[in-house]
């Protein structure tokens, strides 16, 4: 599946495509784990995709790494699409019109990432009749939408939530320890957005869109610094602190105009502004000798123009051409003073600014060859400015329906190109909520290149609802930014911020490889639906001078090898429930081998870990059932639904992670587990 299209097109058309057809209504069955309202939650139910975590997380797809996913809303890159720290996303299933999602194979209009694209666009409120709003509460947030006609031909949506776990917990906590010592502890927060667009139509052929999201977390912390986490020494009075105040926010403006020009051509102009903030104020104590206080910034701002041209040269013939221009800028600031002890300080400033435009053309043909056969392709040239070449990147879709018949069997190739690659800031500071630093490729570092190849098959049964389909897929991408050892004592990364040089010494480009195979079952018959999807995949990495033999390769840190899902739901009436459930392969981890000790000068020994290969084990298998209940009402000019769910109902706790610690004789293995069963629920009115 190259496309998952929720517009509510054609499902035949779709199928000449290889894609697997969902609308809105469609998603909103498959919910999050704790926002039900939430397009990220929902597309993991999708082949080929995996979260970094339990409850949410970053986003794998076919074995990629997360900076390789585009997130667009509104035709604007979104850079850090999450509140709540990867929990939750910035989209909101009930605010969405229509969205694209692509595996690997994108328009030729969209580029700059290796693995995904998500396409999101807004509800405006065209086609209401009268004024339509609707408020909902859930567990973590609430949110409100409303939308209504502004005139004759302009119409609008805006709609907004905001967390509110912070009210009902004090956020300031006097305590006192026996010895009658008193502080005053700080645990605040929450995160809020807000989405608004502004359609007007002042003719038939000619159209104009503004589109705004502002979204905000912050984070607000004073505790003892105490690792083990234990909640009876966190709430007390401590000689060492830790103090945070961190705060990240997305801020998106876009304007779109576009005109049919007769018949036969339509034109689009858009431009944008989309910028990521994120700031960290702390203040640690890590011994009584020792403080760190540092104020650390990250703000990145892309300033955008795109050209679209479609011509329908005739019915069977379309030809699509374009440009786009983006100026890119990064900055981090760094402003910090590290006191290893009472009478040595040292004040760390660190400025770093890059700047980058980006400009791509691009030129594609639709056409339908007759006797079944459809082929759509052409070319994405790409220019940076720190690169050293012109990137060309085709990209081609063969599909092929004899007369009449139920199935359709596709092809396709698309080859990508990533400019921007994100690191991790730090591997052995204490604290780490920061980050996003994204890397500009340039003559020494080079940018990420990968290609991909797709076919498969959809059945559709041609009397019932049901569809099949069968999809197998490569994909390659080489010069990828990976840490060289996750392990390793790492020199000149100490304290908050990096200089890209100090953090770039810590990675090597590497290749990496997926392949697998993806199967998927929709079916719907009276008030039954079913859905079901298996992969079998292989994600590798190895160094680019081994040229990726299997054999010389390790698994990639999310490989997951078996993952199936499967959704099961009836309706009687206004109620429906439905039972979900998925279970894959455990992702690899790095087991050590053997245990070694070394003595100081002073006789005083400290154990160590051997680790000579990464990802050479694997977690235990997970797996999860969820159940659901929704009630739908209506009274007079109101309706709305009640949604319960159970998280987990057989309340089996995953193994998400597990750890080994040396002690003077032994290895002490430690399980981290995931959350047992969740009630949930979700409250909404409509009217």
């Amino acid at each position: 599946m190259g496309l998952v299209d929720v517009e509510g097109t054609s499902r035949q058309a779709d199928y000449r495509e290889g894609n697997i057809p969902l609308d809105i209504a469609d998603l909103s069955q498959f919910r999050g784990a704790l926002s039900q309202d939430d397009v990220l939650q929902s597309l993991q139910w999708i082949p080929g995709i995996q979260q970094t975590g339990e409850l949410g997380g970053g986003m794998i797809v076919r074995g990629s790494t997360d900076d390789q996913n585009l997130f667009l809303l509104e035709g604007a890159p979104i850079y850090h699409p999450w509140h709540a720290f990867n929990l939750i996303s910035v989209f909101q299933t009930s605010a969405v019109k229509d969205l694209n999602f692509y595996r690997g194979h994108f328009p030729l209009a969209q580029g700059g990432r290796l693995s995904s694209l998500l396409d999101v666009s807004l509800r405006d409120g065209a086609g209401l009749d009268a004024p339509q709003s609707a408020v909902a509460i859930n567990p973590l947030y609430g949110r409100a939408r409303h939308e209504r006609a502004l005139g004759p031909n302009t119409t609008m949506m805006i709609a907004g939530r905001r967390s509110y776990v912070d009210a009902f917990f004090r956020q300031l906590h006097p305590v006192t320890d026996d010895a009658g010592r008193q502080d005053t502890l700080r645990t605040g927060y929450y995160f809020g957005d807000l989405l608004a667009k502004v359609s007007h139509r002042p003719s038939a052929e000619t159209a104009l869109t503004v589109s705004a999201y502002f979204g905000r977390d912050v984070l607000n912390l004073r505790l003892p610094l105490d690792l083990s986490f234990d909640l009876d020494n966190l709430l007390r009075p401590s000689d060492l602190m830790f103090e945070l105040d961190h705060r990240w926010e997305n801020q998106l403006v876009s304007t779109t105009w576009r005109r049919l020009l007769g018949t036969r051509e339509v034109r689009t102009f858009q431009l944008y502004v989309s910028r990521y903030l994120a700031r960290e104020s702390a203040f640690i104590q890590p011994s009584e000798a020792s403080e760190v206080d540092s104020d650390y910034h990250v703000d990145l701002t892309d300033v955008g123009i795109r050209f679209d041209r479609s011509l329908f040269v005739r019915r069977a013939f379309v030809l699509h051409a374009g440009a786009d221009f983006v100026r890119h800028q990064f900055d981090t600031a760094l402003n910090a003073t590290i006191a290893p002890t009472p009478r040595t300080s040292e004040y760390v400033q660190q400025d770093n600014s890059r700047n980058a435009v980006e400009a791509n053309i691009y030129t594609e043909i639709e056409a339908d060859l007759g006797l079944g056969w459809d082929v759509s392709g052409g070319l994405r040239v790409s220019f940076f400015e720190t690169d050293d070449r012109l990137r060309l990147l085709p990209r081609i879709d063969i599909s092929y329906q004899a007369p009449s018949a139920p199935w359709v069997w596709h092809l396709q190739y698309a080859e990508q190109v990533q400019h921007l690659q994100r690191l991790r800031d730090r591997y052995s500071f204490l604290y780490d909520v920061v980050s996003t630093r994204w890397i500009i490729a340039d003559r020494s570092t080079g940018p990420a290149v990968g290609r991909q190849w797709t076919t498969g098959i959809s059945w559709h049964h041609p009397r019932h609802d049901l569809l099949a389909t069968v999809e197998l897929y490569l994909r390659r991408a080489d010069n990828v930014l990976q840490p060289m050892d996750t392990y390793q004592e790492k020199d000149g990364i100490i304290g908050p911020g990096i200089e890209t040089a100090a953090l770039l010494a810590e990675y090597t480009p590497r290749s990496t490889q997926s392949q697998g195979a993806e199967f998927a079952l929709q079916y719907a018959f009276s008030a039954w639906t079913l859905w079901v999807s298996y992969d079998l995949s292989q994600s590798r990495v190895a160094l680019p001078s081994s040229g990726l033999a299997l054999s010389d390769a390790r698994p990639a840190f999310f490989d997951t090898p078996n993952a199936v899902r499967f959704l099961v739901q009836r309706s009687w009436g206004r109620w429906v429930a439905s039972v979900s459930g998925m279970a894959r392969s455990g992702y690899p981890i790095t087991v050590p081998v053997a245990r070694y000790t070394l003595t100081d000068p002073y006789g005083v020994e400290t154990a160590y870990l051997y680790r000579p290969e990464l990802n050479n084990g694997r977690l235990p298998a997970y797996s999860r059932l969820d159940a659901r209940i929704d009630w739908t009402w209506q009274r007079q000019r109101y309706e709305g639904s009640v949604g319960i769910q159970l998280y987990n109902v057989t309340n089996h706790r995953n193994v998400l992670d597990r750890y080994f610690i040396p002690n003077t004789r032994s290895i002490e293995v430690r399980d981290r587990l995931g959350v047992p069963i969740i009630p949930l629920f979700e409250v909404e009115v409509r009217w």
